[in-house]
């Protein structure tokens, strides 16, 4: 327990040093414009920000469906300026920009303008060839880091017997987890460069991953790699392994509270020690399994001693891991209905679906074996050495749906859920406003949306402001966020907006209703070609 809690405080020091907000650098004009229609191509663009800005990576989406980096923007103060290879091309281009703000923080937005007759810019943006290889890279990193650091803590602070199995399982765990890390790495850089491979030689691809929090959580896990690994093969003993496992714990909860969709949540005073509290108990539990089960084949005596120390704490763990559990669940569904209503909340439900039985065994473990194997009947010693075996692969299958988290955003961030689609027609119903939506045609390339926005009785909605946002089903491209333009008073249309490519597009409405109050309602359609 002292343990956890240590963990715990040093986490939430680190939420606390790390949680002041800044404002983001916002767009005030573009050279093309958005929306533009130009009679020749232009040769450069020019943003202009709101202060001070750094350019992360600017990507052209060409009319012939080709997307091309934009070498060496160049920034002065908060403009910055990039050159157009559009010499001799026609047809309707995208220009996706990302930026740093003076706090770091990344933002990013897209600029349509049309050259001469306008086209419908289809292209092929799939990425699935880097998605398996990154769910894989994450899945075999978490494994690496809950064994090795597991392992190191059941030996530091668990059981203190010396067991070269265990400090054999920590250091090949250790090296699993930085062969892995370096995967990820790799597929990370990938996806942000917007070009497969070839684009990882671009400076800006690697900026872009050490302005957010992943450069952070990546470093926090490679430190919590290596100290396990110091613990595994240097011959660390006494209060040094203590020390040094527990601060590699603390990088592994740190790593996660760096890096993840929970951590860009509301409230971060309250999510933030919920991960950390629900990270280090899973690293206790879980991290404990295989080192149980060896000191369970090593002798009855051991097997027992190891049983009891471990089970000592185990009704806080459980509390704290269901407790948190719940708590970030609630935060990033915003409704039960999300749970089979959205990917995020059916993996949740597949997480759900094994962890349920986990904790059945553990109540067998602890309700109707751990008497007979503290009396050192070997019937009880088997029976539990098959269901802690049987909590460990749960486990293990667990952590690979975690993974499937990285390409399922939270629904937390929209207000509504999705009510019906019916064609072009779309309904979304929020808490606190509706929108009726027309999206004509639902294909690639130029579409006109058409939006009445509501009150939840139904009753026209004289909102300030509407903005219509397209989200990528790929994530390749920023938002691409059209203002609409006033018809009556609950009635609004963007008379053109360009969709680059088909698939599964969320499109989510910003209705703002009061200088202080905004609503947010989503729905999603099946764009074709």
């Amino acid at each position: 327990m002292s343990l956890l809690l240590r963990i715990a405080a040093f986490a939430v020091l680190l939420c606390l040093l790390g949680g002041a907000a800044q404002a983001h650098a916002i767009l005030q004009t573009a050279t093309p414009a958005d929306g533009a229609s130009l009679d020749a191509p232009p040769t450069r663009v020019v943003l202009t920000f709101s202060e001070p800005v750094t350019p992360l990576a600017f990507r052209l989406l060409r009319p012939d469906g080709e997307i091309v980096r934009l070498p060496d923007p160049r920034a002065d103060g908060a403009t910055i300026e990039a050159p157009l290879a559009l010499e001799g091309v026609t047809g309707t281009a995208i220009l996706n920009w990302r930026v740093a703000s003076a706090d770091g923080h990344p933002v990013g937005g897209s600029i349509t303008f049309t050259i001469g007759a306008g086209t419908e810019p289809a292209q092929d943006l799939a990425w699935s060839t880097y998605r398996a290889p990154s769910w894989a890279a994450r899945f075999l990193l978490m494994v690496g880091l809950f064994a090795s650091v597991g392992a190191i803590l059941f030996r530091y602070w668990v059981f203190a017997a010396e067991r070269r199995g265990d400090m054999r399982l920590a250091a090949g765990a250790a090296g699993l987890g930085a062969l892995s890390l370096a995967a990820f790495v790799y597929a990370q850089a990938v996806d942000v460069s917007g070009l497969g491979a070839s684009g990882l030689r671009a400076s800006d691809v690697w900026n872009a991953l050490l302005v957010n929090g992943f450069g952070l959580g990546a470093g926090l896990a490679g430190c919590a790699l290596i100290l396990a690994l110091v613990c595994a093969t240097g011959g660390v003993s006494g209060a040094a392994g203590r020390w040094l496992s527990a601060a590699a714990a603390a990088a592994v909860v740190a790593a996660f509270v760096a890096y993840g969709h929970a951590r860009a949540a509301e409230p971060a005073w309250l999510m933030q020690p919920a991960i950390a509290l629900h990270v280090a108990a899973v690293l206790l539990w879980l991290g404990s399994f295989a080192p149980l089960l060896n000191a369970l084949r090593s002798s009855p005596g051991e097997g027992a001693t190891a049983l009891a120390r471990f089970s000592a704490p185990i009704f806080v763990t459980s509390a704290v891991l269901l407790l948190t559990g719940f708590v970030m669940a609630w935060a990033q569904l915003g409704a039960v209905s999300e749970l089979w209503s959205s990917a995020y909340g059916v993996v949740l439900l597949a997480k759900l679906a094994l962890v349920a039985p986990m904790f059945a065994l553990g109540a067998v473990n602890r309700f109707a074996l751990a008497r007979g194997v503290a009396a050192g009947r070997p019937a009880a010693i088997r029976r539990l050495r098959r269901t802690i075996a049987a909590e460990l692969l749960l486990g293990v299958l667990t952590l690979g749906v975690v993974g499937l988290w990285r390409f399922t955003p939270p629904p937390r961030s929209m207000e509504a859920v999705t009510v019906t689609v019916n064609g072009l027609q779309f309904h979304a119903h929020g808490v606190r406003a509706m929108a009726n939506l027309e999206l004509s045609p639902a294909r690639v390339g130029r579409s006109k949306a058409t939006v009445n926005v509501l009150n939840v009785d139904a009753t026209p909605l004289a909102a300030r402001e509407v903005t219509v946002v397209l989200l990528d089903p790929l994530g390749r491209l920023e938002p691409i966020r059209r203002p609409a333009r006033r018809l009556t008073d609950a009635s609004w249309v963007v008379d053109e907006v360009s969709i680059p490519s088909p698939g599964r597009w969320t499109v989510r409405v910003d209705i703002l209703i009061s200088d202080f109050e905004q609503a947010t309602v989503r729905t999603s359609v099946n764009v074709v070609r």
